[in-house]
């Protein structure tokens, strides 16, 4: 049985509203950490997303993407976003976040 991620969503998203989140977490803005997440993604996306894939995600990865969200806490550090577009599903590409 995989453990939820109860709470999570909410404490990075948190972290973006701190005064000084480069003090909590040791990331400055513009560097890349922002503390932002893609939305959580439904049963049937997370489904199609596999099966377009070819693979079955591991429980705690399928987990995380149904309740924290499609990728994060960036947009260019953490986890890179699961999305959906004119190519199918895949991994967004990390962008360097401009100095």
């Amino acid at each position: 049985m995989t453990a939820g991620w109860p709470g999570v969503r909410e404490q990075v998203l948190a972290l973006g509203e701190a005064p000084f989140p480069e003090k909590v977490f040791g990331a400055e803005r513009g560097f890349g950490h922002e503390f932002r997440l893609e939305p959580p993604l439904s049963e049937a996306e997370v489904a199609t997303a596999e099966e377009q894939l070819g693979l079955s995600f591991p429980p705690a990865y399928r987990t995380f993407l149904l309740e924290v969200g499609a990728g994060g806490a960036g947009p260019h550090y953490g986890l890179f976003s699961l999305r959906h577009d004119e190519r199918g599903w895949h991994w967004a590409e990390r962008v360097r976040a401009s100095r």
